[in-house]
């Protein structure tokens, strides 16, 4: 099972690279939402997704979600971003597990993304 990292800040990239690593998380990351569409589309691994809203390409990362929704419903996803009001947050709740607020509660993301997979396992496992 693997996770989808969608973040186009390069230094909010490494961190995450290094802090999945450090959990046990096999990542693949993606700068711009056109790239990971096409990598979701080709890998039935991915089980969970972790999407920034502003992104470059031709998707923001609220439509990336709802494409990945659309052809693969059972993916769990988790969103993260600077920019949320009311709106945004309970628009997204349509096609995120949850959500999270930069800076993130590191801890909290940790948590969001085992969670997932292990609700991902047992779809999996069903």
């Amino acid at each position: 099972m693997k996770l989808l990292v969608v973040e186009d800040n390069i230094p909010v990239t490494n961190m995450w690279r290094e802090l999945f690593d450090t959990a046990g998380f096999c990542a693949e990351f993606h700068f711009d939402s056109d790239s990971a569409w096409k990598s979701v589309s080709e890998n039935p691994e991915f089980r969970v997704g972790l999407l920034d809203l502003k992104l470059p390409g031709s998707m923001d990362g609220m439509e990336l979600a709802a494409r990945i929704k659309a052809a693969r419903p059972l993916m769990i996803l988790i969103a993260i971003s600077a920019y949320w009001d009311v709106y945004s947050a309970s628009e997204a709740l349509r096609y995120f597990s949850d959500v999270h607020k930069k800076p993130p509660d590191i801890h909290a993301v940790i948590r969001s993304i085992s969670h997932a997979f292990e609700r991902a396992k047992r779809w999996r496992d069903f």
